[in-house]
């Protein structure tokens, strides 16, 4: 345990389970796509509860990230602060707002669609359901307050002719879908 008050280098966060929990809590909180690949350090800090300040390397780069575990075994987590880490990621793809390409078969991308033909069914007065007929593209951006889709869509809609459509919906880190601009495309 770390000297009250102060944060301690913690010399294997490898082999801390605290460490680990704190730090997939992080990666799903900065955005829920990301995956941990590895706690590049870690240290500790003792208050009424406990600080963890992470250096994390995931699927899009690395990040700085702070949380706070309060007292007890059952005490919830919160993300304080996190920022791109220094020198992160070497790719265009996992800087943050870079732009990388998902694969069309990604459960987010295919629910982030789901929310584009909820929305654009709303919208419609025609009796014919509108489905999902396939996503032809997907990419994403991480930025501060989630993941951008830029998904491009074909549309089906009963007897009449199967529609485009590029759209952008947002996951945010509450983990909800928000469905920004639609355009159809010839």
């Amino acid at each position: 345990m770390g000297l009250l008050g102060g944060f301690k280098q913690h010399d294997s966060p490898e082999n801390d389970e605290h460490v680990q929990e704190a730090a997939h809590f992080a990666v799903g909180q900065i955005s829920p796509g990301l995956k941990l690949e590895k706690v590049l350090s870690a240290h500790k800090q003792v208050v009424a509860g406990t600080n963890f300040k992470l250096v994390l390397q995931t699927s899009s780069g690395n990040f700085e990230a702070t949380v706070f575990k309060g007292l007890g075994g059952e005490a919830e987590m919160k993300l304080v602060d996190y920022k791109r880490a220094e020198g992160g990621a070497d790719e265009a793809g996992g800087k943050l707002g870079g732009t990388k390409e998902v694969s069309t078969d990604d459960k987010d991308v295919k629910a982030a669609a789901q929310e584009v033909v909820k929305q654009l069914s709303a919208q419609s007065n025609s009796l014919e359901k509108m489905e999902l007929a396939e996503v032809l593209s997907a990419h994403s951006k991480v930025h501060g307050g989630g993941t951008v889709y830029d998904l491009k869509l074909r549309l089906s809609q009963g007897s009449l002719p199967d529609t485009t459509v590029q759209a952008e919906v947002t996951r945010t880190l509450k983990d909800t879908y928000e469905v920004g601009t639609i355009n159809k495309l010839p």
